[in-house]
């Protein structure tokens, strides 16, 4: 692996936890905040694997230094799932479209789906507990994830000099 490539992961994850942990809104079943946007530029310029990485380990360390309720595991597959599907939209050119494909699948799989079963899991509440406020919560972010990331990658991609960066990653 590229020296360069593994510094920017290395910020990236920095990126990563600082927003999940520190500049979000947190709530015993929910999370409010930005996270998602450095996910997204981590996504777009490494690729599938190297951003579910990156979302793991920031997972991991995040839990680890700052936690916010006990560990548990399928929030950290979530976490990789999450970066993962940021990953599909490295080298694509119909940024828009796979936005909103990837922020419907973050959303509604992992989100209210994963995520709501973990809860389910450790804390025992029914899924009629538990989902309303997360559905409310998804609907509200949904669009606001697609229009801010679409418009930061849309930038990223036609930024030439950046590109050549990215695409030498």
């Amino acid at each position: 692996m590229k020296t360069k490539k593994l510094v920017l992961m290395a910020l990236f994850i920095v990126i990563e936890i600082v927003f999940t942990r520190f500049v979000s809104i947190n709530t015993p079943i929910t999370r409010v905040g930005f996270s998602f946007v450095p996910m997204a530029i981590a996504g777009y310029m490494m690729g599938v694997f190297n951003a579910g990485i990156i979302a793991l380990i920031a997972d991991l360390i995040g839990a680890t230094l700052w936690p916010s309720g006990p560990y548990f595991i399928g929030f950290s597959i979530s976490a990789f799932l999450t970066g993962a599907a940021y990953g599909i939209l490295k080298g694509k050119e119909d940024i828009w479209k796979w936005m909103i494909v990837v922020a419907l699948f973050n959303t509604f799989i992992v989100n209210i789906g994963l995520n709501t079963w973990w809860l389910q899991i450790m804390y025992g509440k029914t899924w009629d507990i538990l989902l309303p406020p997360r559905i409310g919560k998804a609907l509200f972010i949904l669009p606001i994830k697609v229009l801010i990331n679409g418009k930061v990658l849309t930038v990223l991609k036609n930024h030439k000099s950046l590109q050549n960066e990215i695409n030498s990653l």
